[in-house]
C-alpha cells in the first residue's frame, strides 16, 4: 500500500496552541486526560484531570460507553456545561490517545463544542499550574450521536481499520484480550501513524478499532477533523472477542 502523507486540517477538533490558549483564556472547560503524575507536574490552571473511564462499563477490560445519560452525569460533575466549550489536552504520542477518547466520548454524548490540542501538553506555552481545583459542577446531559459509533462485528461496508501495534494484529495479547489476532478483513495502520499524517487511503467510510476505544478514538479525531465519515468502535478488541 501506498502510505504518502498529506498535512492534517488546521480547523475543527484539533487546535495548535495559540488556539488554545485563546479558547482557554475565553473560558473553556479544560480535561487533562494524562496521569497523576504528569498532572501535578504542571497543567493548564484550572484544568479538571479525568480518566478516560469515566464513561465506561464493564471493568477493567471494557471501553464500552454506558448509559449515556450516566455517562454525562460523570462529566458534569468534572465541570463540564452543554453551553460551554470544552479543550482536552493529553500526552500526545507519548500517551495512548487518552484525549482523543475524551473528545470522542463527548461528541458522541452530544456536546456540541469539543477540541483537542494537537501535540498535547508538550505544546503549551501559556501559564501553568501545580495544584488541583474542585470542578463547579456542570450542567451537561447527553444527547448522542450514534453515526459516531460503530461495531466491528458488523461494519455495514465500511473499510476497517485495525490502528493496534502489528504485533497485536498478528496475535500478539498485551491487555487481556480474551485471545489473539485481528477482525477479518480488517487493514493494519497502526495509530502512531496518523500523528504524523493520514495515510493515502481511498475517502470512503471507515471504521476504526483498537483493543478498547482508545487509540481509534485518537485516529476518529483526526479523521473526522479532516473530514471523514468515520465511526468508533469503543468496545473494540476486548468486546469483539468475547462473542
Amino acid at each position: 500500500m501506498n502510505l504518502a502523507i498529506f498535512s492534517l486540517a488546521t480547523a475543527g477538533i484539533l487546535v495548535d496552541a495559540p488556539e488554545a490558549q485563546k479558547l482557554w483564556t475565553e473560558g473553556a472547560t479544560v480535561l487533562d486526560a494524562r496521569g497523576r503524575v504528569d498532572f501535578v507536574r504542571g497543567h493548564i490552571p484550572g484544568a479538571q484531570r479525568l480518566d478516560w473511564r469515566v464513561g465506561t462499563i464493564g471493568g477493567i477490560t471494557s471501553g464500552k460507553v454506558g448509559d449515556p445519560q450516566v455517562a454525562a452525569a460523570a462529566f458534569a460533575a468534572a465541570g463540564v456545561r452543554s453551553s460551554t466549550t470544552v479543550l482536552v489536552v493529553g500526552a500526545w504520542d507519548a500517551g495512548w490517545g487518552e484525549e482523543g477518547r475524551l473528545a470522542w466520548d463527548l461528541l458522541y454524548l452530544g456536546h456540541p463544542k469539543v477540541h483537542v490540542l494537537r501535540g498535547g501538553m508538550a505544546t503549551w506555552t501559556g501559564p501553568t499550574d501545580y495544584l488541583p481545583r474542585s470542578p463547579s459542577p456542570g450542567d451537561f446531559s447527553a444527547n448522542p450521536r450514534p453515526e459516531f459509533r460503530g461495531s466491528a462485528r458488523d461494519p455495514g461496508g465500511r473499510l476497517l481499520v485495525d490502528v493496534r501495534e502489528p504485533d497485536e494484529f498478528a496475535g500478539a495479547q498485551h491487555y487481556g484480550e480474551a485471545r489473539g489476532g485481528h477482525v477479518p478483513g480488517a487493514l493494519s495502520l497502526p495509530w502512531k501513524q496518523f500523528l504524523r499524517g493520514i495515510p493515502t487511503l481511498e475517502k470512503g467510510p471507515v471504521l476504526l478499532y483498537c483493543t478498547g476505544g482508545v487509540r481509534s478514538a485518537m485516529v476518529w479525531v483526526i479523521l473526522k477533523d479532516a473530514g471523514w465519515d468515520v465511526v468508533n468502535d469503543d468496545g473494540g478488541w476486548w468486546d469483539y472477542t468475547r462473542g
